[in-house]
């Protein structure tokens, strides 16, 4: 098990997402107080330095306000990252770009292209940096709580056709994704406002999960509501749906479950555990449920192959739990000086697993202790069936070999 602190930022980090095989963006700032905190939205690269992750940064983006929550999606070769900054989203469009520094220009943190000095045609040649030419798009209003609207969270569906918003005042609300922004429709899903929602790979359904402890999951189509899920708690502790996640099932990409996290509704003398529960969506009943431990979960997330679910908590600790069976792989106490805002896997792809020295996950927190920390476990050995076999004849050779060199 591993532990590291990749890269530190001038501002408090609430969101982190990876769009790239090795380019992740984080977001978050000290607000509109005229504090001398920055606003700000920030892309790094992974990078290993001789067996040594390291995040470098590319690319810093200010803003007007602290960003709370974001999301990403791939637009052919660009990328479309969904901010959350009060009652507003706001749309940028990424497009990396190789440029070439001016002469003296200090090439600062910004990635250069591997090229030999000595026999390179001319110095900006040698020293062209990857980066990032960043274009704000759209911005739209997507909470209309009278009193304190907020945008709470963001997500595209698979197709990244449709942007899903929730917010302050419990609805959910569903947008065109096209050169204009459209609302589909709206749906007065909660009585409190929305703190989680997941779209279903197929497109066809919705989970949200919001403060009223409820989750409910919606009709794509429509808004029309398909089932209210319902957990039962332990030595009558009332539990409340925190997060909501489908996940494809491995080997099987086109079955998936739905997972949730649940916190205690009241805190006593004595912390009940919080827990993590897998969905049969086909009877909308739970298939397992595990336990955790009684540190509040403040962030969720499920690895793009399905493999693995993270954790982050309000003390500061994080934890990976394998999906299949929900049985902690990894925990590690207070890494975060404060509690966990957001978790991340990086990639599955074999591109990343070799950057990230071939571990089996590699899961990124963040924190507003300004810290972006770096997960990961050594892959598990496996014995090759064909070497099991070939001891099996070789011992099995030696036992007739035995007993004919002693005439039995």
């Amino acid at each position: 098990m591993a532990s590291l602190c990749l890269s530190e930022t001038n501002f408090p980090i609430y969101s982190v997402k990876r769009f790239h095989e090795r380019y992740f963006m984080v977001a978050g700032g000290g607000g509109h107080a005229k504090t001398g905190v920055p606003n700000a939205f920030e892309i790094f690269e992974i990078k290993n330095e001789s067996g040594k992750l390291d995040a470098q940064s590319i690319h810093k983006e200010p803003l007007d306000g602290a960003v709370m929550n974001s999301a990403v999606c791939v637009d052919n070769k660009n990328f479309i990252c969904a901010l959350g900054l009060d009652e507003n989203c706001l749309l940028y469009e990424l497009k990396l770009k190789i440029v070439a520094p001016k002469n003296g220009e200090n090439t600062g943190n910004l990635r250069q292209r591997k090229s030999n000095l000595t026999t390179s045609k001319s110095y900006k040649e040698a020293s062209k940096k990857i980066t990032f030419d960043v274009k704000k798009t759209h911005s739209f209003k997507t909470d209309m709580h009278g009193d304190d609207p907020f945008q709470k969270c963001v997500c595209f569906n698979s197709d990244n056709s449709l942007i899903l918003t929730g917010g302050a005042d419990g609805y959910l609300r569903v947008w065109k994704n096209s050169s204009k922004i459209e609302m589909l429709y709206e749906v007065k899903a909660h009585s409190k406002e929305i703190e989680d929602i997941s779209v279903h790979k197929s497109g066809h359904q919705i989970a949200t999960v919001s403060k009223d402890g409820k989750c409910y999951l919606w009709r794509t189509e429509n808004g029309s509501k398909i089932a209210d899920l319902e957990v039962s708690g332990k030595d009558n502790t009332m539990y409340l749906f925190k997060h909501c996640r489908f996940a494809s099932v491995i080997d099987k990409p086109n079955q998936h479950h739905l997972f949730t996290s649940h916190v205690p509704l009241r805190r006593t003398k004595k912390p009940a555990n919080c827990f993590l529960t897998k969905w049969d969506l086909g009877k909308n009943q739970p298939l397992k449920c595990t336990e955790t431990n009684n540190e509040l979960i403040s962030a969720f997330c499920i690895s793009e192959d399905g493999s693995y679910i993270g954790i982050g908590t309000i003390p500061g600790s994080v934890s990976i739990y394998i999906a299949f069976s929900l049985q902690l792989l990894y925990n590690i106490k207070e890494c975060h000086g404060i509690f966990v805002t957001d978790v991340e896997f990086l990639s599955s792809s074999d591109t990343t697993k070799r950057i990230t020295n071939n571990d089996d996950f590699t899961l990124l927190t963040v924190s507003a202790d300004h810290k972006i920390m770096c997960h990961q476990v050594t892959p598990r050995r496996t014995i090759s069936a064909i070497w099991i076999l070939l001891l099996v004849f070789a011992l099995i050779y030696g036992v007739f070999y035995l007993i004919a060199y002693l005439g039995l």
